[in-house]
């Protein structure tokens, strides 16, 4: 070696040219450039007549090449441990010790039980005998390009304390939050100026409502410091959209919100959104040929036409939507809120209610027919609920189909201004970076500092790539849907075996023709018209509002297939404008009894559109997103009895007390 400049005169750099020195010998020229004064973040400061450490302090008694370093250069050891000392919360002391060892000793393990002894020898067993190891290595002239490399080198366990938080790693090595909380804590403030909590950087694939709620719990439980990036490969919204047809903007993605979609509630009012009424208006429901049923100007006449075509069933409805579905549904807001989280959608589905299960085994036809509904009621009322919410028929699940005959009830609401608000604001409250770009493969990163890489072409096609500690997918794993590769893997992760259900939403503005519906005249079409027959074209008929609630001459139908141009003919008698979106709007349901996919694909590698698999509603998707966030943080700091673990609602524990 003929010459080597360094650049920092600190421990670090000084240290470095010492051991060059002693592997080229006394021929190598060294310099050091540094631009205060040697030592760098070891120094000392002057107050009153007093020198005193300002900089690095303490020094480990294992630590060898300090140790070693004090004894070549003729430097003393000062003990600088001992003395007293207490733990302090804001507002009082949680411990302090005592002039008498055994009263301090008494102390701590009346307050720690056996952390206080446990935590010398896990640092020695855990830490400090694998620690000791790099001396060996790098005694034997070893040496690493990366720092992973060099810290599993020590031993592989390192990697795993890397990615994980102390107070994960401390609490699966069975310490309790009283001491990680306080003497960890402690320990971490004075050392770092940090704490037990220190988040991950996240990277959420997908910027739909599913990915964009992920975002926003996320930063509720991980806190500011939390990175979080989404990818987004079109517009954050996802399927949730608008399209312009005219002069008018009318919602083309999901439209309709439950009044007891709470997730939903409170995130417009968080954003400073309005609700916005869309219930109400004629209706009919179509067979192919003529209108099975209409309903009237006069609503006790809409009434008695109801009852005479499905008896008690028209009143029944909402009470049986409400017991058996809403009040159980609601249970899960409880349950999310007291932190419990689930790895797989029947768990979370049967946490609300064990009937649910059933319900996801057992058609909507069968579960209202074994709940005493008739069929004209589950092949008329139901079927057209279906098929204007999922393009599909009574076999479909019973748990989706009672989600869809909700979607029906009376209060339905949307955003003022269109529904796409809420994903769209959520990145900002969340404080997210929004990424623009198609990502193509997530690798496990076995001896990185991160657990995953992510792969993405960005908005200039540019192949690029970030690491993360937690990724989160919130974009459908099926075919014709994501090309996602997920590399490096110990067992395989594939997309899922379900299929989408493809759907086509055509808006025409213009004058229908209501023979179509079998109407003699314009002003006798209903507004919204459901249809129950699986083989016509149409799935239902709206005319719509614009996404402000002002009215429009705008029609808009699904179709599980693409219209022609002789379709739209027959339908409208003039049209001024057209347009027309085709998308996999959600999975084709069954009751075949599939696996499900799960909620976790691998550690910390977490998956929020299983949910779609149970039920496709922007409530399920905030609820999944919930839920993927619990799972993130309960899994991130080892609060492991929040995961998978039955939840008792206090209410009916108190119950069982005063009993």
């Amino acid at each position: 070696m003929s010459a080597s400049g360094i650049v920092g005169g600190g421990i670090g750099g000084t240290s470095t040219a010492y051991f060059l020195r002693q592997l080229f010998g006394k021929d190598a020229k060294i310099d050091i450039f540094e631009k205060r004064q040697v030592g760098g973040r070891l120094t000392t400061i002057k107050i009153g007549n007093n020198q005193i450490e300002a900089g690095g302090t303490l020094i480990h008694p294992k630590n060898m090449y300090m140790v070693n370093f004090t004894k070549l250069l003729g430097l003393e050891q000062l003990d600088v441990g001992g003395g007293s000392f207490g733990i302090f919360d804001g507002s009082s002391m949680r411990i302090s010790s005592s002039k008498y060892s055994v009263v301090t000793m008494a102390k701590l393990f009346w307050r720690y039980g056996m952390d206080i002894y446990n935590i010398d020898s896990w640092i020695n067993e855990k830490l400090l005998s694998k620690f000791m190891r790099i001396y060996d290595i790098q005694s034997a002239g070893h040496a690493y390009t990366t720092v992973p490399d060099l810290i599993g080198a020590m031993d592989p366990s390192f990697i795993s304390y890397m990615k994980n938080s102390i107070k994960f790693v401390m609490k699966t090595s069975g310490f309790g939050d009283t001491f990680i909380d306080e003497m960890v804590m402690g320990a971490l403030r004075t050392n770092y100026g940090q704490n037990t909590d220190i988040p991950g950087f996240v990277g959420i694939v997908g910027g739909g409502i599913g990915g964009t709620s992920t975002a926003y719990f996320l930063r509720q439980l991980f806190g500011k410091e939390a990175k979080i990036d989404i990818f987004e490969k079109r517009q954050v919204g996802g399927r949730l959209t608008t399209i312009k047809i005219g002069d008018n903007q009318i919602e083309a993605g999901g439209t309709l919100i439950h009044p007891k979609n709470m997730y939903m509630v409170n995130f417009t009012k968080l954003l400073g959104l309005e609700q916005l009424d869309v219930g109400g208006g004629s209706f009919g429901i179509f067979d192919g040929s003529s209108m099975r049923i209409s309903s009237s100007q006069y609503s006790v006449v809409t009434m008695a036409k109801l009852f005479w075509r499905y008896g008690m069933d028209i009143y029944n409805i909402d009470s049986w939507i409400n017991e058996k579905l809403l009040s159980k549904f609601m249970r899960i807001y409880d349950i999310q809120s007291a932190g419990h989280a689930y790895t797989t959608v029947p768990d979370l589905i049967g946490a609300m209610d064990p009937s649910f299960i059933s319900y996801m085994k057992n058609s909507i036809k069968f579960v209202m027919k074994t709940s005493g509904f008739g069929d004209t009621f589950i092949d008329e009322m139901v079927m057209g609920a279906l098929r204007t919410n999922y393009g599909q028929n009574t076999d479909i699940p019973g748990f989706v189909g009672a989600v869809s005959i909700a979607g029906v009830q009376p209060g339905l609401w949307a955003v003022k201004g269109g529904n796409k608000q809420v994903p769209e604001k959520l990145v900002s409250e969340a404080q997210v970076q929004v990424i623009q770009g198609t990502v193509v493969s997530v690798q496990l990163l076995q001896y990185q500092g991160k657990n995953y890489r992510v792969g993405f072409f960005d908005a200039e096609k540019k192949e690029q790539f970030k690491d993360y500690d937690i990724v989160i997918v919130a974009t459908p794993l099926h075919d014709e849907v994501s090309e996602i590769d997920f590399e490096d893997f110990p067992s395989s992760i594939e997309n899922f075996p379900q299929q989408f259900h493809k759907v086509t939403a055509t808006f025409v503005e213009g004058v229908p023709d209501p023979k179509y519906f079998g109407v003699d005249n314009t002003d006798d079409l209903p507004n919204s018209i459901l249809t129950c027959n699986d083989s016509i074209l149409v799935n239902s008929q709206d005319k719509k509002a614009d996404v402000f609630g002002n009215p429009t001459d705008v029609y808009k139908f699904f179709s599980n297939t693409p219209p022609s141009e002789d379709d739209v003919k027959q339908m409208f008698t003039s049209k001024k404008d057209i347009r027309m979106a085709t998308f996999m709007a959600y999975p084709k349901y069954s009751t075949v009894g599939e696996d499900l996919p799960p909620f976790v694909l691998h550690d910390q590698l977490y998956y929020v559109n299983g949910i779609e698999l149970a039920a496709s509603a922007m409530e399920m998707s905030s609820i999944a997103g919930k839920n993927v966030a619990l799972l993130a943080y309960n899994h991130w700091h080892g609060n492991l009895d929040k995961i998978d673990e039955p939840y008792l609602d206090p209410a009916s524990e108190k119950d069982k007390t005063e009993l």
